[in-house]
């Protein structure tokens, strides 16, 4: 039946097939444009679904609330602990390997995340 809530931080041509999937009074946020494209929204389809798009500008955010900023990753990160919810994990690198995994992340050739280890 569709997406009720959305955060994108991709863009791009992905920002466009996430609109046409939100859900009736859904609210579709994008937070960033990895992709590198900053995305464009033809206004009929939030119109026709009666859903909301928010922008979020998470560094303001954070500047501007930060009791709010860090309960919220509090609870992320509780979340992540649960298993509620999964980052999807590129590569696992040894920390030596750090400037690596800058420039996956800098020339946008990682797909998810790239865990560092320490140990």
């Amino acid at each position: 039946e569709g997406v009720d809530v959305c955060v994108d931080n991709v863009g791009g041509p992905l920002f466009t097939t996430l609109a046409r999937l939100m859900r009736w009074n859904g609210r579709l946020m994008p937070i960033g444009f990895t992709s590198g494209e900053v995305p464009s929204l033809a206004m009929n389809l939030p119109l026709l679904k009666n859903y909301s798009v928010v922008g979020i500008f998470v560094g303001a955010w954070k500047e501007r609330f930060p009791h709010d900023a860090a309960r919220a990753a509090e609870t992320i990160m509780a979340w992540v602990a649960e298993g509620r919810l999964r980052p999807h994990i590129d590569r696992v690198l040894p920390l030596a390997q750090a400037p690596e995994a800058m420039s996956a992340v800098a020339s946008r050739t990682a797909q998810g995340r790239i865990v560092l280890q320490v140990r």
